[in-house]
């Protein structure tokens, strides 16, 4: 996850950390594909991440102060799940390029994009395996 130096918001973080990344990324491409891990609750994998330790839950919205502690911020899947969908709707609003962002079991778009059910909707808990969706999907355009 990239680091939030010199963020005071969430909305600092995804419009000056988070979306300068992807642009740079994205230059040269046709289309950008962000893939973030699904935490399922009640699953073997969920406790045993509880065990990591209790940190503190903090909402994501715009104007909600970033943590001073963002290693400890991420171990909460609670707070992962909120800051990937935050940052899946900035996907939207990012040109020219296409950009695809995995958004829960759904995906989302800043285009106009011929969905497919390889893609969506998808139970799978790793990004990993997601993203191996995402290739098969994009090499299946050419």
């Amino acid at each position: 996850m990239l680091n939030p130096t010199g963020c005071l918001t969430f909305n600092d973080y995804a419009e000056n950390v988070f979306v300068p990344y992807l642009e740079r990324t994205s230059g040269t491409l046709h289309r950008v594909d962000v893939v973030w891990d699904e935490y399922i609750a009640d699953n073997l994998k969920e406790s045993t991440r509880s065990t990591r330790g209790k940190e503190v839950r903090r909402r994501v919205l715009p104007d909600s102060r970033i943590p001073k502690n963002w290693e400890s911020y991420l171990r909460i899947d609670e707070n992962k799940t909120e800051l990937f969908m935050y940052l899946a709707d900035k996907c939207t609003e990012i040109p020219p390029e296409q950009i695809i962002s995995t958004k829960g079991q759904d995906i989302v778009s800043n285009q106009q994009y011929e969905l497919t059910n390889t893609l969506a909707p998808c139970s799978h808990e790793e990004a990993d395996t997601r993203a191996i969706l995402h290739v098969s999907d994009s090499a299946s355009e050419r």
